[in-house]
C-alpha cells in the first residue's frame, strides 16, 4: 500500500513556500491565499481519509488537480474565482497513491512563478505526463518522484 497521511505529506512539502497543509474538504471555509492546499475528500469527522487532491491558488487561475479526475467540490469550487481542473484520470481504481501524485504535483508546478499566466500550460504538461492507460501510471509517479529523492 503507498497511502500517505497528512504528517507524510506535510514532512514531504515542508520546504515549499507557498504550501498551506492539508485540510478536509468541510475544513475550508474562507477566501484562500495563493498557494497549495492538499484537501482530502472526505469530511473531517469521518474517519481517517479516503483520497488526497490538491488546489492551486494564484493571481491568475485555480487549479484543481484530482488524480481519478473528479470534480472540485461544491463548497471550494465556490471558493475559487477561475477555477480549472482536469477530468483525466491518471490514478488506477486499484491504487492507493494519491496522496504521491498530489505531492508530485506540487512539487513539478513549484518549479514555476506562482503568478505566471502560463500555469494552465504547466499543469496540463503535468498532466500528460502520464499515460491513458492508467495502470502504468504509478510506474511513471515512482519514476517522476525519484527525481526529488523520494522512494514510495
Amino acid at each position: 500500500m503507498n497511502t500517505l497521511t497528512n504528517i507524510q505529506i506535510d514532512k514531504l512539502l515542508k520546504n515549499i513556500k507557498n504550501y498551506k497543509g492539508c485540510y478536509s474538504k468541510d475544513n475550508i471555509r474562507t477566501k484562500l491565499k495563493e498557494g497549495y492546499y492538499v484537501i482530502n475528500l472526505q469530511d473531517s469527522n469521518d474517519g481517517d481519509g479516503s483520497h488526497w487532491c490538491c488546489l492551486y491558488v494564484s493571481k491568475y487561475y485555480d487549479l484543481y488537480f484530482d488524480s481519478y479526475g473528479f470534480i472540485c467540490p461544491e463548497n471550494i469550487e465556490q471558493l475559487c474565482d477561475k477555477l480549472i481542473y482536469s477530468q483525466k484520470m491518471i490514478q488506477s481504481l486499484n491504487s492507493s497513491s494519491c496522496g504521491y501524485y498530489v505531492v508530485l504535483f506540487i512539487l513539478y508546478m513549484n518549479k514555476f512563478n506562482i503568478n505566471d499566466k502560463l500555469l494552465i500550460v504547466k499543469y496540463n504538461n503535468f498532466i500528460n505526463l502520464f499515460n491513458k492507460d492508467e495502470m502504468i501510471n504509478d510506474k511513471i509517479l515512482k519514476t517522476e518522484l525519484s527525481k526529488y529523492n523520494i522512494i514510495m
